[in-house]
């Protein structure tokens, strides 16, 4: 009883000064008084609730409420112009604040009755913060927050807010719409970065905690480029790549790329291998290509190209021979050539006759030595000889310079 002297003291000496937005009041003992007050405190509102009041005399109920924590008079804080309702709810209050209020019935000509006994509420206290654990770095593209389930049962998730050692403002980045899943998959990030995390609970009716501590975690890098990449310039019909092993640990493979120029645009993906050695078999002689090699992990990152190209090249058609003389001798035709390539392993022959609308071409192969005598002439039919070199790998040269013989016909008598 002693505080609530104390209590309605200092609501009278409150009350002594009008607050600008409350009209003077004017009391009418004969109206009935509100004798019951129940409440509900929250952390930012409080519910209020009264005894039903059905006199005629009755229009409706005003609420006021005094903050002891502000040197200010009660304010009237709501008007309710029907007798018949009994429940109030004052918002955005402050946390853990003790208030006082009171309630007066009004009449049509806005007659006050006395006020009710003060009644003084305090709000709960605000949320207290997430226990966040643990920020998991090394992941692929993500980071994984962990933190201990909030106590308060009407918590109902999690907003997650990130930053970077870049950037000072937090951002939301996701939400945890249950209070009993106490982790967050953040995920599409850069690789090898560091990002700070914090955890605040919000419940049902959007209040928020304070911020958890700051976590920190650091995405997981590329793989290592490989180093060393070797191509060959000399294999038939084939270009063989080779590499050192990666020094990654956990490497799953290499990715093989192609392209025509060295370029990072327009490289073809063409193989995958697990090995260090890799055989690109192309169907042409002296082909070139640009080769880059990358590494791929057991999480499936990809390692930058490497900073340059290497080129490779099939191995290229020897050069062809001259054809040094062409002489008759015996009804025949010798034809003579020199080398031009030291890889010349055989020689085809091409022996060609009629016209460009009707040729004939024959294809003589397999000749070893650098002499070829033809003795399947006919006089009067003009011949055209070209050589062609063959290598070890059936690897066959342009023709060479063409050369003319005509046998003549025997003069007739």
């Amino acid at each position: 009883m002693i505080l609530l002297s104390i209590v309605s003291i200092f609501w009278i000496s409150g009350c002594s000064t009008t607050s600008p937005t409350t009209p003077k009041q004017i009391i009418d003992p004969n109206l009935p008084k509100v004798a019951q007050i129940n409440y509900i405190a929250d952390i930012t509102s409080i519910g209020l609730e009264w005894n039903t009041i059905y006199d005629q005399k009755v229009k409706g109920y005003k609420i006021y409420r005094k903050d002891p924590t502000v040197d200010e008079p009660a304010k009237l804080i709501a008007t309710i112009d029907d007798r018949y309702s009994n429940h109030y709810v004052d918002g955005n209050l402050k946390p853990n604040n003790l208030y006082f209020y009171t309630i007066a019935t009004f009449s049509n000509e806005n007659k006050e009755s006395e006020s009710s006994e003060v009644i003084q509420i305090k709000t709960v206290p605000t949320l207290e913060k997430v226990v966040a654990i643990k920020a998991i770095s090394n992941l692929p593209n993500r980071v994984k927050v962990i933190f201990k389930p909030h106590n308060n049962e009407r918590v109902k998730g999690y907003i997650i807010e990130r930053s970077d050692l870049k950037d000072t403002e937090w951002k939301e980045v996701g939400k945890v719409e249950n209070r009993l899943l106490a982790e967050y998959l953040d995920k599409e990030l850069k690789n090898n970065y560091t990002y700070r995390y914090r955890v605040i609970a919000y419940t049902f009716d959007d209040i928020k905690s304070p911020p958890s501590d700051v976590l920190e975690a650091t995405t997981k890098p590329l793989p290592n480029t490989i180093e060393n990449l070797t191509i060959s310039n000399n294999q038939p019909k084939r270009i063989i790549l080779s590499w050192n092993p990666t020094t990654n640990s956990d490497t799953l493979y290499y990715k093989i790329y192609r392209g025509l120029t060295s370029f990072k645009i327009g490289f073809e993906y063409i193989a995958k291998t697990t090995d260090t050695r890799f055989v690109d078999n192309i169907n042409k002689d002296g082909a070139s290509y640009y080769y880059r090699v990358t590494v791929v992990d057991k999480d499936g990152l990809e390692s930058e190209f490497q900073q340059n190209a290497v080129m490779g090249t099939t191995l290229a058609p020897p050069t062809a021979p001259t054809i040094t003389s062409v002489n008759f001798d015996e009804n025949s035709c010798i034809v003579r050539w020199s080398l031009n390539d030291k890889r010349a392993n055989s020689f085809i022959v091409v022996k060609k006759s009629g016209s460009i609308f009707s040729p004939k071409i024959e294809k003589i192969p397999n000749i070893r030595d650098t002499k070829f005598v033809d003795r399947n002439l006919t006089p009067g039919v003009k011949y055209k000889y070209a050589i062609m070199s063959v290598d070890e790998y059936g690897i066959v040269s342009e023709e060479s310079t063409e050369a003319e013989f005509q046998l003549s016909e025997p003069s007739k008598r």
